[in-house]
């Protein structure tokens, strides 16, 4: 059960910086990266 939430919140993650990359133009990235 413990890899199971673990998977979860993983993949929440994921969709949260998914959602961030999306709301941040590519241009602000090359000053990030």
């Amino acid at each position: 059960l413990e890899a199971f939430n673990s998977a979860v919140d993983h993949r929440l993650a994921e969709l949260t910086m998914n959602k961030l990359y999306d709301r941040v133009p590519a241009s602000v990235w090359k000053y990030v990266t």
